[in-house]
Order: C-alpha cells, then structure tokens, then sequence
C-alpha cells in the first residue's frame, strides 16, 4: 500500500473515532462509498481500538523514517569508534537498521544496529534502545543473539552484535513454500524453547517471538534476536504472581503472534 492511502486511512480513523460507536458504520458507508479498501483497514482498527491507537504512534514514526532518514547506503565505507569498518547494509525493520562491519584489530565480523534516522533524536527511543541492550547483554546462550558492546555518542548510537549468517525463519518458510516436517520442525522448536528458557531464568520477557525474529544458520542452529520490546520481570525474590503484578505492561510486539495472555 502506498503512503497516502495509509493518510487517508489515518484521516478516516480519526474521524470515525470521535463519533459514538452506532453512528461510526454510517459514517464509512456514506464517506467511503467507493473505498471498500479504506472501510476495511478503519473498521479492523475500530474493533481494536485500544490497539489502534498505538498503530497510528507507531505508523507516524515509520512514515517519518522513511521521509526524512538518510540513504543507508551513506553509511558503508566509514570506520565507526576506529575500530569497526562498515561493509554493508543488512537491512532494517521499523525501528532500527542493522550493518555488517569489520573489526579492524580482530578481523571478525559483528552486526551493527541503530535506530532509524529520525529516532536517533528521541530521547525517549534512545533510552529504550539501550535499554535492550542492557537486556540483550546479560544472555548468554548458544541459541541467542549475544550483544558485545554499545557505542553511543556523536547524536548516534550503535549496539554491536553478533554476526549470525543464514536466514530468518520467515525466509525459510517462505522458501519452502509447504509446511515443515515434524523432523524439520522439532530442532527449531527445541532450540526456541532453550532460549526463551534461558531468557526466563534471567526474568526476561521476549514479547515478540516470531519467524521474523528468528534465525538459521547454516548448519541448522537457532539464534533468536531482537529484544526490542521484551520485559524485565520483577525480582526473582518477588513470587510469580507479585512480579507479574507489579510490572507495569503496554502492547509490545506483533498482534498475530502474541500469546493470549498477552493481548488479554
């Protein structure tokens, strides 16, 4: 879909959602006649309105990255903290975007992400970001994306990552184009399910566990990334119930993956 047509969808919401719920149906069928596309996307967004109203933060943020960001490509060539070359661009997500780089002195590869361009300036996402990190940090597992080290400075920020080579499990998918075999599919369950145990003892929350956010090396090892919106439980001190109770929790992750009690 291009971006005036989600304009006009935001323009739509927002006028349907200020009148009462009876008069809102009235309201699609009379304006949009001649737009069953834009009734659609509204009337999906009214029934989760909660939920709508986070999508519409989030969609102004993308749409503005994606206006005012700077070419990616701007990037490869230069030498971040005189020790990390940059080689290419891997790609990016709404949020963030992620490069190969060379490390100048132990010629290893690392992944490096940032926020996207127009993010870097937010006070408020700059916290968050590191505050994966600090997240990311502290699991040290086979099957999880380690984080090394964060570089914050110069009104940019990078976190330095492991550098997994393969593809994400949504690629897979897609590739194979038919359901996987309970032989294919019983190793990458397993090696989720480690993961997110690992994740669980450090009282970690991923929140948003989808194939897009896992990936597959090569020789079949499963490394689950981007913590971007888990949740650090209370302490371990507390019990399950109190730590549970006394976090305070928002709708983070992806609609179509989250576990019920989530959304509840």
């Amino acid at each position: 879909m291009s971006e005036n047509f989600w304009v006009e969808v935001e323009e739509a919401y927002s006028q349907a959602a200020e009148l009462p719920p009876n008069a809102r149906t009235t309201f699609l069928n009379e304006t949009y006649r001649d737009r069953a596309d834009i009734r659609g996307e509204v009337e999906s967004l009214l029934e989760h309105q909660e939920v709508a109203q986070q999508l519409r933060q989030s969609t102004v943020i993308m749409t503005a990255a994606e206006m005012f960001g700077e070419d990616e490509k701007g990037l490869i060539g230069q030498t971040i903290a005189n020790k990390y070359l940059i080689r290419e661009f891997l790609g990016s997500g709404g949020m963030a975007e992620v490069y190969l780089a060379d490390h100048i002195v132990l010629r290893m590869q690392f992944a490096l992400k940032r926020p996207r361009p127009v993010l870097r300036l937010d006070p408020e996402y700059h916290k968050r970001f590191l505050e994966e990190a600090q997240r990311a940090v502290v699991l040290k597992h086979e099957n999880v994306t380690r984080v090394f080290d964060v570089i914050d400075g110069d009104d940019d920020i990078f976190v330095v990552m492991e550098y997994v080579e393969g593809d994400t499990l949504e690629s897979r998918i897609q590739g194979l184009a038919r359901p996987f075999t309970i032989e294919e599919f019983l190793p990458i369950a397993i090696q989720c399910g480690s993961a997110l145990i690992a994740a669980h003892e450090k009282r970690i929350v991923h929140l948003d566990v989808k194939p897009a956010n896992i990936m597959l090396t090569p020789a079949g090892q499963v490394k689950i990334c981007d913590f971007g919106v888990a949740r650090r439980l209370s302490s371990e001190s507390s019990t399950t119930t109190t730590a549970l109770s006394n976090t305070r929790w928002s709708l983070a992750g992806t609609p179509a993956y989250m576990a019920p009690e989530v959304i509840l």
